[in-house]
């Protein structure tokens, strides 16, 4: 009678791999989140810092490199070890991402606690004027997109500390606040305001 031999597979410590293995594990099954986790780990230092060298921010800093491994993750497969290393591809990830995350702060409107105090009597006139007119184009809305506008737009939540407070996947967050801002401003157009 034979002996019976119990074949047992052996995964390599994500601490000893390359990035180029990880980036290569990624997409392949149980190792995915302990791969993203050590790049994660490996990368998010110097990406912060780099972050805060050129822009001081630490909010910024840390939305990057979160929207970075989350990027890293989605985009595995356009990874090209014959044009560069993994590292230098996380780092071109994280230009275009903070890039991208700049551009959308300045389109994004100044969060309500952020605005000065009006000086006159009139200025506090016409900004009551404007909450009633904000709160009635809110009513329009979902309650789903009335939530994420609020938070981003009143509150001053980044998209990532939203999904983080509702719980959400941060795509659905992004997708929510885009949708209600269209629904907004058709709301408007119905109510007959027009943009400056």
């Amino acid at each position: 009678m034979a002996a019976r031999v119990d074949v047992v597979e052996h995964r390599p410590d994500p601490a000893s791999c390359s990035d180029e293995a990880l980036l290569a594990a990624l997409g392949e099954g149980a190792d995915d989140e302990a791969a993203l986790a050590e790049l994660d780990r490996r990368h998010r230092p110097a990406v912060r810092a780099w972050v805060l060298r050129r822009h001081g921010d630490e909010e910024l800093a840390d939305e990057v490199v979160t929207e970075t491994m989350q990027r890293l993750w989605q985009r595995r497969d356009r990874f090209d070890p014959a044009r560069g290393s993994a590292a230098a591809w996380v780092f071109v990830l994280a230009r275009t991402t903070c890039a991208d995350l700049l551009r959308a702060r300045r389109r994004r409107p100044v969060p309500v606690a952020h605005l000065r105090e009006p000086a006159t009597v009139e200025d506090q006139a016409e900004r009551i004027v404007e909450a009633a007119v904000v709160a009635q184009l809110l009513d329009r809305l979902s309650a789903e997109h009335r939530e994420v506008i609020r938070l981003a737009f009143v509150d001053g939540l980044t998209r990532i500390e939203i999904a983080d407070r509702l719980g959400l996947p941060l795509g659905t967050v992004k997708t929510r606040v885009f949708y209600g801002m269209r629904a907004l401003r058709l709301a408007a157009e119905e109510l007959g305001i027009r943009r400056p």
